[in-house]
């Protein structure tokens, strides 16, 4: 059974990666968990966007840290 990571599983991968585990493991433990969902058209395309939207964010983030520390070596 196919599922997106919705969290870093140990051992399994990290968020937003498609993954194919058993259909025990996927029902009882990670979809009841919330650490995954079903990997249909649609779930895919929504896991995609969070995807980009995170690392649009993280990517602001640094550039934010980079100015700072710059600012911060002029002082």
């Amino acid at each position: 059974m196919k599922v997106i990571l919705m969290s870093d599983v140990e051992n399994l991968g990290e968020s937003g990666d498609v993954v194919s585990v058993k259909p025990g493991y996927a029902r009882n433990m990670l979809i009841p968990m919330g650490l995954a969902l079903r990997a249909s058209k649609r779930n895919i395309a929504v896991a995609i966007e969070q995807k980009r939207v995170a690392l649009a964010k993280m990517d602001r983030e640094a550039q934010a840290m980079e100015s700072l520390a710059t600012k911060l070596g002029k002082v």
